[in-house]
């Protein structure tokens, strides 16, 4: 082991099997920050495997191992932390591959979130009775871990603090815990209402206690080794992931008494073939059985007030909406006609069906809801549907089939990614306007850099603020009949933008709706539109003709600001009619007004 200790110049390291050979260190070997409560450690850069932290830095003792201090560090066996330590922050630890050993001071009061996940090699850790709360996922998916003690003073564990720990046969708590207890190995609250965990060791038969009420997220998470659990009658609520990844449960009785059943609950339990919807079951999410992937039958008694199931499919119990199809369906599907809405994920992840029928009464479904339906090569819909609902089927064959690449959805606009980078916008009314957090979120700048050409299909009235702002490679755009306006910044810094016509229904050029397109030539500008926005057409340098049509146009300021290019400005009709237009045209040297009594 490697004690550590801080001197005038940086660090110095000895090993305590040969305490006369010093390592001096520079001061980077830690980074830390200091504060009212003493030092936090907030990085380590050394190849030393076994080290003790220093518990005095800079004459102030180290209270904290802060966030992602040691993350990722693989080299790393074994660690000592000082007395006068009383957080471990969230990720402290994570990722440590090769920690086997940490040794916890008494000092120690919390352990943040996720800070030993996934620490493969730790064998075993004691918990200090200092302790008093230890953060969700603090030791998931730590494989070697052995067996934990829950001290008497912890009185908060979070979500699946221990879920996925293969080698965890059990959790044992302190007698005199107030706030938990262990029976058989898993982890309740003190009144045996909530079962906390299961330790991912466990195999065979678990019975739950008879009287319990909610099962916690993540309770059974990893249990790969069970083949049977047992739910008493007790049980209202089955909280998110509670069973996921129990690849060895074959069957499962869900008893009347649950009335709600979390996301992704039974995800990846593979050999499950068939669920029971009880009568008391009133509200499923449609994740809780991704990756079910022998799933073929999930079956709603008919007593249940909120749900039915016709060929295997859950829909709500008057046909509104089609809620899950089992993952493991294979073949054709046909949604029963009277559906009008697809849950999220109703469909994803059904990787053996091969054609989907959609009613015509369908009018919404869910962005994700057959998402990598990766045999789906038919879909038989209305083209409508096809259209406004394409990023639905993102990850079938289906889809790249059709030439598409990409699709999303936002501010009530589909758009689709074609192969020939052409980008499609469907949209029925206003496309809405977009600030840049939405469209970040929505993944539309990853976009940007592919599109050359866009279409607008009819429908869309407006381009909304923002919409296609940056688009660096865009040299043509082709908008709709029916269109009225064109956003704030709707096409600024297309700097390729070459070709646009703008619709005869067009009445409003938003402010800054071109600013900065130094590509473009040529503009007409049809009879309709009423009004220019201030510096629409600003810092369009390659702009050398405007055709204005409409007399009683409002151009507002700096509309062309510095397109000196300019040569040519074409008037359609006599020059008295102009009069007001004229005063706020831009006066470039070489620019020509000319009115033209019928365009020719």
């Amino acid at each position: 082991m490697y004690h550590i200790e801080q001197t005038e110049t940086g660090f110095a390291v000895w090993n305590e099997d040969d305490p006369g050979l010093i390592f001096m260190e520079g001061p980077g070997l830690f980074s830390w920050i200091e504060n009212s409560e003493g030092i936090t450690i907030k990085g380590y850069k050394g190849n030393y495997p076994e080290i003790l932290i220093p518990g005095i830095i800079d004459g102030k003792p180290v209270t904290k191992i802060g966030r992602r201090a040691f993350h990722e560090c693989k080299i790393l066996k074994s660690v000592g932390i000082p007395e006068s330590v009383a957080v471990i922050g969230d990720l402290a630890f994570s990722r440590c591959d090769s920690l086997t050993d940490i040794s916890i001071p008494s000092s120690l009061t919390h352990i943040g979130d996720y800070s030993f996940s996934h620490c493969a090699s730790l064998r075993r850790v004691e918990l200090p009775d200092s302790l008093k709360t230890i953060g969700e996922y603090a030791f998931y998916d730590c494989g070697s871990l052995t067996d934990v003690t829950i001290p008497r003073s912890v009185t908060k564990i979070g979500a699946a603090a221990f879920s996925d720990c293969a080698s965890l046969g059990v959790i044992a708590v302190a007698q005199d815990n107030p706030a938990y207890r262990s029976e058989d190995g898993c982890l309740y609250k003190s009144d045996y209402t909530e079962l906390i965990h299961c330790p991912a060791g466990k195999t065979g038969t678990v019975s739950i206690r008879q009287g319990v009420t909610c099962l916690e997220w993540g309770a059974f998470k990893g249990c790969g080794g069970l083949t049977e659990i047992r739910i008493p009658d007790s049980v209202k609520e089955i909280s998110g992931e509670a069973f996921r990844d129990c690849s060895s449960l074959r069957n499962i009785t869900i008893p009347d008494s649950v009335t709600r059943i979390g996301r992704n609950v039974f995800e990846g339990c593979s050999l499950l073939t068939r669920i029971v919807i009880p009568r008391g079951l009133v509200s499923v999410d449609a994740s809780a059985f991704q990756g079910c992937n022998n799933l073929t039958d999930i079956e709603a008694v008919t007593e249940n007030p909120v749900f039915v199931s016709v060929d295997g499919l859950l829909y709500h119990k008057h046909y509104s909406a089609l809620v899950c199809c089992p993952p493991g369906k294979t073949g054709s599907v046909r949604i029963l006609s009277g559906v009008e809405r697809i849950w999220s994920q109703a469909f994803q992840n059904c990787h053996r069906i091969t054609s989907v029928e959609i009613p015509y009464s369908v009018t919404y479904a869910w962005w994700n809801s057959f998402h990598y339906c990766s045999s789906l090569t038919e879909v038989r819909a209305s083209e409508w549907f096809k259209v406004h609902f394409a990023d639905c089927f993102m990850g079938s064959p289906w889809f790249k089939n059709q030439g598409w690449i990409e699709a999303g959805f936002f501010e009530d606009t589909t758009w689709i990614l074609q192969a020939d980078d052409t980008l499609r916008m469907v949209c029925d009314g206003d496309m809405g306007d977009y600030d840049a957090a939405k469209i970040l979120w929505k993944g539309w700048k990853k976009v940007k850099d592919h599109v050359r050409r866009l279409t607008v299909d009819d429908g869309a009235e407006s381009v909304g603020s923002f919409a296609f702002d940056g688009f660096q490679n865009l040299t043509e755009a082709v908008l709709p009949d029916g269109l009225t306006r064109i956003g704030f910044r709707a096409f600024s810094r297309c700097r390729r933008l070459k070709q646009i016509v703008i619709p005869g229904s067009l009445t409003e050029i938003g402010t800054a709706s071109f600013k900065g397109c130094k590509s473009l030539e040529n503009i007409v500008i049809p009879e309709s539109v009423r009004v220019i926005g201030h510096s629409a057409f600003a810092y369009c340098s390659g702009l050398v003709s405007v055709t204005l049509t409409n007399s009683e146009v409002r151009i507002q300021s700096n509309a062309f600001k510095e397109c000196e290019c300019l040569k040519e400005i074409r008037c359609i009709g006599r020059e008295e009619n102009w009069k007001e237009v004229i005063n706020v045209l831009p006066r470039y040297f070489g620019l020509e007004i000319r009115f033209i009594e019928e365009e020719s």
